[in-house]
């Protein structure tokens, strides 16, 4: 059982930098003015949030800082 909650740790942390890799080539675009649509901007900040939110507590615990799950949770729950 604890090879499939590895996994899905792993999973979690592919996930999250996955979501924020696609946001900050979107932005870093539209920042440069070569695109400036702000409907796909929003949208795919909040999906990176969903993202990251739903996966936070798997990736701190593959990255070993699960104590700071609860304080990162709030975080990423205001900002979305």
């Amino acid at each position: 059982m604890e090879s499939a909650s590895d996994f899905l740790e792993f999973v979690g942390l592919l996930a999250v930098l996955a979501s924020a890799a696609v946001v900050f080539v979107t932005l870093a675009r539209w920042i440069a003015g070569k695109r400036r649509d702000h409907t796909r901007l929003g949208l795919e900040m909040t999906v990176f949030f969903t993202v990251a939110f739903g996966f936070h507590h798997q990736t701190l615990k593959f990255l070993r800082l699960a104590d700071y799950a609860d304080d990162i949770g709030s975080t990423l729950a205001t900002l979305w």
